[in-house]
């Protein structure tokens, strides 16, 4: 469509133009596109028309239309002013992006429906996992106060020196009780534990502190090479003077359990924590996937649309 530079009267239309906005060529020649109201907002559409004039050029990348029949059609549209025979004229190059509108609702109604039903699915499961899941219902500390208590139960201990730096290195990585009990020199190296005598048989390497590893490597060592002695009775005896209340048989994987429910409500990722922990199955880890305060905001981020 070819618009007069100074008035902005159609002076041409082609027959895209005439079929996308229901009007006859001859209906069109000499009148405003305000004039025939398929300019939705006629205020919009002037001062557009004096930026256009002053700048040469202007585009709107989904902009309302009416068509004769009173449809409003979402549009892209771009105009450029050049000269021709002297004179300057306007030139519109018109879209239709209706359909494309169209879709891009529905998707999004669409996701927005998805996103419910798997919010709902995860807080349902969530639930259930923390009601009837011995790894997270009932197995983790759930304030600083309960550990505090703990441990300083567990540093008072009169006839066991090993049981409080196990619990501290329980807590600081993860690690099956077993696993912190046997604990030799050899495993301690440069702000890195080394877990070798795992459940799964696989060596796990979980950064420590500066200060934990110097107190780990100025504990004293046993004569079979070990840091630590037996302690599970001494740490049984711990809980219980704390008032900490354990289901059945869970004594050995609080600390555990603790640890990765606080890495994942702290943010972490569900993937480290498998690594960590040492699972081989990620669904054995997924069971804490849902006490990350945002486990599901990756869909906000990485779902198709984003990119369109």
């Amino acid at each position: 469509m070819i618009l007069d530079f100074q008035t902005g009267v159609i002076q041409d239309a082609n027959p895209f133009i005439t079929n996308l906005l229901g009007f006859t060529r001859d209906e069109l020649i000499g009148k405003e596109l305000w004039e025939i109201g398929a300019m939705v907002d006629k205020a919009a559409a002037l001062t557009a028309f004096t930026v256009l004039k002053d700048k040469g050029y202007i585009r709107y990348e989904d902009l309302p239309l009416k068509r004769k029949d009173e449809q409003i059609i979402n549009v892209e549209f771009v105009s450029n002013a050049y000269g021709v025979n002297g004179d300057r004229v306007i030139q519109c190059n018109i879209r239709d992006i209706t359909d494309r509108k169209k879709l891009e609702k529905e998707l999004l109604e669409y996701q927005h429906s998805v996103n419910i039903s798997m919010n709902e699915m995860v807080d349902t499961l969530a639930n259930v996992i923390v009601a009837r899941d011995p790894y997270t219902g009932g197995t983790t500390m759930h304030n600083p106060n309960e550990i505090r208590r703990l441990l300083s139960e567990l540093q008072s201990a009169e006839r066991n020196s090993d049981v409080y730096l196990i619990g501290k290195i329980c807590l600081s990585t993860g690690s099956r009780w077993s696993e912190g009990e046997n604990l030799r020199p050899s495993n301690i190296k440069k702000g890195i534990i080394e877990f070798i005598n795992t459940k799964n048989k696989k060596m796990r390497a979980i950064p420590i502190s500066c200060e934990l590893q110097e107190e780990i490597q100025s504990h004293e060592i046993k004569e079979n090479g070990r840091y630590f002695g037996s302690s599970m009775g001494a740490f049984k005896s711990g809980v219980k003077r704390a008032g900490i209340v354990l289901l059945d048989g869970q004594l050995t994987h609080v600390l555990r359990h603790t640890f990765a429910s606080s890495f994942m409500q702290g943010g972490g990722n569900i993937l480290t924590l498998q690594k960590i922990l040492g699972h081989q199955s990620l669904q054995m880890t997924m069971r804490y996937a849902h006490l990350a305060p945002t486990h599901l905001e990756a869909v906000k981020l990485l779902n198709p649309l984003v990119n369109l």
